[in-house]
């Protein structure tokens, strides 16, 4: 894994995820980077939980969010409020739901199984 604020290595424009995303209308509107560290993706998911999933949650409504490792990485260190450092030695169980449960104010959040640790 890389340093939270180093970026893997660009996908050429060329590539075939690259030109799918180029041709699917779905990402019309979306600027869709080629390569992010997990410092910029934790920020857009803090964004993402703040604007549209707690929100979902206050409401009352059930959120499943799927998702790919370092998107769920980021997701998990912002709901356990883990430094950037620790970000990277938590290991999260491949294929393996986890489930947050939130009291109406939104507290409660905290590692939701037995597996998922945070140790070096």
């Amino acid at each position: 894994r890389r340093d939270f604020e180093d970026p893997p290595p660009e996908i050429a424009a060329d590539s075939a995820i690259q030109r799918a995303i180029a041709t699917d209308r779905r990402y019309d509107a979306a600027r869709v980077p080629s390569r992010e560290c997990l410092s910029a993706v934790s920020r857009r998911v803090a964004g993402l939980w703040e604007g549209t999933i707690a929100p979902a949650l206050q409401e009352g409504r059930t959120v499943l969010v799927v998702t790919h490792g370092n998107t769920l990485r980021a997701l998990v260190a912002y709901l356990d409020g883990l430094a950037p450092e620790d970000v990277y030695h938590v290991d999260l169980p491949t294929a393996t739901p986890l489930l947050y449960e939130f009291d109406a104010d939104g507290a409660g959040a905290e590692a939701p199984v037995a597996g998922l640790r945070h140790a070096r």
